[in-house]
C-alpha cells in the first residue's frame, strides 16, 4: 500500500504514510537440515557415477559451502591448485554474472584431497573453461531455484 499512498502525501492529501509506519510480519529463522555424513557421501558417490563433473560440482559446493550462484560462477582461473585456494569473485543467477551476496570477493582455502579431485577433472592447460559450465546437459541446472541432477 506504501507506493499507492506516495503520490497522496506528495499531493498534499494526507500529511503521513501511515502504511510506511507499518511493520511487516516477522520471518520465520532459517532451519537448514544438511544431510548427515552417510548421506553426503551416498549422494557424492552416486552424483561421481552419473558423471565426474557433476559429482565434483557437488563435492566443491559441500567442501566450500559456497552458494549455488556462487559455485555456478566459478572459473579454473579462480583457482589455484599450488595455493591450496579459490577466489570466490562472482555469482550466477541464472541470467547474468553479478556481485556475490555480500559485494565481497573472498579467498577459500582448499585442503590436498580437495586439490586431487580438482586435478582430476581440471581442463587442459590455457582452457578457459569455467568449473561449471551450467548450460551443458552435464551440470547442474537451478532454473527452477533447485539444483536438479544431470540427465542420464
Amino acid at each position: 500500500m506504501r507506493p499507492e499512498l506516495n503520490p497522496g502525501l506528495r499531493w498534499g492529501y494526507v500529511t503521513t504514510n501511515v502504511a510506511a509506519l507499518a511493520e511487516g510480519p516477522s520471518q520465520p529463522k532459517p532451519n537448514p537440515d544438511p544431510p548427515a555424513p552417510e548421506e553426503a557421501v551416498l549422494v557424492l558417490n552416486t552424483a561421481w557415477q552419473r558423471d565426474l563433473d557433476w559429482g565434483t560440482f557437488l563435492f566443491m559446493t559441500m567442501v566450500t559451502g559456497s552458494r549455488r550462484g556462487e559455485m555456478c560462477a566459478l572459473h579454473w582461473a579462480d583457482i589455484n591448485l599450488d595455493r591450496l585456494e579459490l577466489v570466490v569473485k562472482h555469482s550466477n543467477d541464472g541470467r547474468r554474472i553479478k556481485d556475490t551476496k555480500t559485494h565481497q570477493r573472498r579467498k577459500q582455502a582448499i585442503d590436498v584431497i580437495t586439490r586431487s579431485v580438482l586435478a582430476a577433472t581440471e581442463p587442459a592447460p590455457g582452457s578457459a573453461a569455467r568449473l561449471s559450465a551450467v548450460n551443458s546437459p552435464a551440470t547442474p541446472s537451478f532454473s527452477s531455484g533447485k539444483p536438479t541432477a544431470p540427465p542420464g
